[in-house]
């Protein structure tokens, strides 16, 4: 799981009512660089469980040996933030 927090010590006991993301998501392939890459934006809520891709890689590319994404057991995923924002109830 990747969890996003934004922490501005002005509002130190109010927490974000919205965070807005643009970012990108990549699994390395650790052979070769033909990485397997997917971006996205959203508005991230507490109260919203829609956080994330129902269909990010198939299983099978995944376990492909040939793909170089899953390697002596072990995957390598990076996530970069390209812009981020947050909204507060101000009342």
């Amino acid at each position: 799981m990747i969890c996003l927090r934004s922490f501005d010590q002005s509002m130190e006991n109010k927490s974000p009512e919205k965070v807005f993301a643009h970012f990108m998501l990549r699994l390395r392939d650790q052979f070769d660089n033909n990485h397997y890459e997917i971006t996205g934006e959203h508005w991230f809520q507490v109260s919203s469980n829609d956080w994330g891709f129902p269909d990010f890689i198939p299983v099978s590319d995944l376990i492909e040996e040939d793909n170089g994404y899953l390697v002596d057991g072990s995957i390598i995923i990076e996530a970069e933030l390209i812009l981020v924002s947050t909204t507060r109830d101000v009342s």
